[in-house]
């Protein structure tokens, strides 16, 4: 039987693998040191049960594509593209290619794309700024 815990890791590594396949974009889990364009993967929660079955876990995660150190146009316009329908490296046609992370799980549920802002990472005093936006998703694995 498999525990959530190994569930979790699969699913983890089934979006990492979907959404570098479709965008061409690295993906990490969260990270304290990125380098941009990456595409970061964060669980901000989870059940034990859903209605999917018996012992079947739900996972909510927040992809947050990270474009640049400063709010530039160019930054902006790069931040952009993750969210227009149609183009290379849109998130929300990467995880509809294949709602199922290649049969890891149910279903996948796109929940919204929060506002844009800028991250901190790093140790050294302020860190480092880079600006990004979460995508917020649930996923029900098998």
């Amino acid at each position: 039987m498999t525990s959530p815990t190994s569930r979790l890791t699969i699913v983890r590594a089934a979006l990492h693998t979907q959404l570098y396949a479709r965008t061409g974009v690295d993906t990490a889990a969260w990270s304290d040191n990125p380098t941009p364009p990456c595409i970061l993967t964060r669980r901000t929660g989870g059940l034990a049960r859903t209605d999917f079955g018996k012992n079947s876990p739900q996972y909510s995660f927040d992809l947050v594509p990270l474009v640049g150190r400063a709010i530039t146009d160019q930054a902006q316009e790069r931040l952009d593209e993750f969210a227009d329908r149609g183009s290379p490296v849109s998130i929300w046609d990467a995880l509809e290619a294949d709602r199922t992370l290649g049969g890891t799980c149910h279903t996948i549920q796109l929940d919204g794309l929060g506002p844009d802002q800028l991250y901190t990472f790093g140790q050294i005093p302020g860190g480092i700024e880079l600006l990004g936006a979460p995508y917020s998703i649930t996923v029900y694995p098998l």
